[in-house]
């Protein structure tokens, strides 16, 4: 009788164990699953377009001198927070001009000079901003005199 009771009961647990592996194994799956459908969605041109800034054309000097002329693009997170950004217009044109104030001439020229000077004034922005409110800044417009 015993041994039957052990065996009943060794059964029952490895049930219990294959079962709950089961329900876990499939929770995980379909929750990876719906991460990378959300990483995979591409936002469409009109969420795009509602969530975006365009600045003004901010003219400014180099940090060694020479100037630029240049207009941004500015992504962010959500509709409304495009919009709370749009009021604070000034902040962004001194958050800028500070920003390309720091960066030499020789270093603001050529396909790199777009990445330094969209990725800086990104994180200078959120940085005055007070969060991460921008996720990506194209420079649309650059005319630089050296």
């Amino acid at each position: 009788m015993k041994l039957y009771v052990k065996s009943l009961l060794i059964m029952a647990g490895i049930t219990v164990i294959g079962a709950g592996g089961f329900f876990a194994q499939y929770h995980f799956v379909h929750q990876g699953e719906k991460l990378v459908k959300a990483k995979d969605k591409q936002p469409s041109v009109d969420e795009i377009i509602h969530e975006s800034v365009d600045t003004d054309s901010i003219t400014t000097n180099f940090a060694d001198g020479g100037y630029i002329k240049t207009k941004f693009k500015l992504i962010t997170t959500s509709p409304k927070d495009a919009e709370e950004i749009k009021k604070l217009e000034f902040r962004i044109q001194d958050t800028v001009i500070q920003t390309i104030n720091q960066i030499k001439k020789e270093d603001a020229v050529g396909p790199n000079g777009f990445t330094l000077i969209e990725n800086n004034v990104k994180k200078d922005l959120n940085k005055a901003l007070g969060g991460n409110y921008i996720t990506r800044v194209y420079l649309v417009d650059k005319l630089i005199q050296l």
